[in-house]
């Protein structure tokens, strides 16, 4: 409702939920912030202000965007002590609830709507949107083509866990707005891989809806005991696994480039498993899609 009012811009990380709902047809809120900040229009296109509302998003763009930015003003709102603020960019701290904070701000507001500011960045988003759609259209079977399918099959009753390290940064590079709603969760921090199958069987549990685990496969490796649960407690869970049998994220490291460090064993951690093999272990069935009719099917 603020940026409906305001017509100020929302760059909407994807475990935030306001990329989908009903809401985003009328309120300016954008998905292609990973890609449009990288691009030489957003530098072109520098706010006065930066509202940053409660955790630091995923994005690594708008990290290193902050970090080059002439913003005269960056405010975090956070009622949890934290201010998430890594490039030390931060000018004003705002101890408060932020959903509540922006609940208040909208009602004291004037309903100001679009400006010309809206329009460019809806444009912006437009255009992003349309060439990243392409790009996966035409792209050979990978991590954009899971997040494409997740959004294509899940419906508007269904809960979706995301994994930390890639799955995250995946959707947060081409799960695109809709009206459609969608519940996203995800733990985030050093220690978001902890835990997290059964993060998602409690999900579905205390939901009792239909829900999905999106994750890469060390960290269902690393909560397989969780697995047990799902059987035990009858969830209705489908765990969706990119398996690169390792840390794919460690790929984008720039110690990936010393030649005098075994990059693949230190950092990517092969072992040569099988994570298909867990649906003996908890009664499941099983696919193993290679495109995205068959991941649709599978879904």
């Amino acid at each position: 409702e603020l940026a409906r009012r305001t017509g100020w811009p929302i760059l909407a990380d994807p475990a935030s939920g306001l990329r989908r709902g009903p809401h985003t047809d009328r309120a300016p809120v954008l998905a292609t912030g990973e890609h449009l900040l990288r691009s030489r229009w957003a530098d072109d296109h520098r706010p006065e202000v930066v509202v940053q509302l409660g955790a630091m998003p995923t994005s690594k763009s708008y990290r290193l965007w902050l970090e080059g930015s002439t913003t005269g003003r960056v405010v975090a709102v956070d009622h949890l002590g934290r201010y998430p603020d890594p490039s030390h960019v931060v000018t004003h701290r705002v101890d408060a609830e932020p959903g509540a904070l922006a609940e208040v701000a909208a009602g004291r507001c004037g309903n100001q709507g679009p400006t010309w500011w809206t329009e460019a960045w809806t444009e912006a988003e437009r255009r992003a949107s349309t060439a990243v759609a392409r790009v996966v259209a035409n792209s050979p079977f990978d991590e954009p083509a899971v997040v494409a399918g997740l959004d294509a099959a899940l419906g508007s009753d269904t809960r979706l866990v995301v994994a930390n390290s890639m799955p995250i940064r995946d959707l947060d590079a081409f799960l695109p707005t809709d009206c459609r709603p969608m519940r996203i969760m995800a733990n985030r921090g050093a220690c978001g891989i902890d835990g997290l199958v059964s993060t998602a069987t409690g999900v579905a549990y205390d939901s009792g809806t239909p829900t999905v685990l999106f994750t890469g496969d060390l960290a269902l490796l690393h909560d397989l005991s969780g697995l047990a649960a799902v059987r035990r407690l009858g969830v209705d869970l489908t765990v969706v696994v990119v398996d690169n049998d390792g840390g794919g994220i460690f790929s984008f490291l720039p110690i990936v480039d010393a030649a005098h460090v075994d990059h693949r064993r230190l950092f990517h951690t092969p072992h040569g498993l099988d994570p298909g093999l867990v649906d003996e272990f908890v009664g499941a069935s099983l696919y193993r899609p290679d495109d995205p009719v068959s991941l649709a099917d599978a879904l």
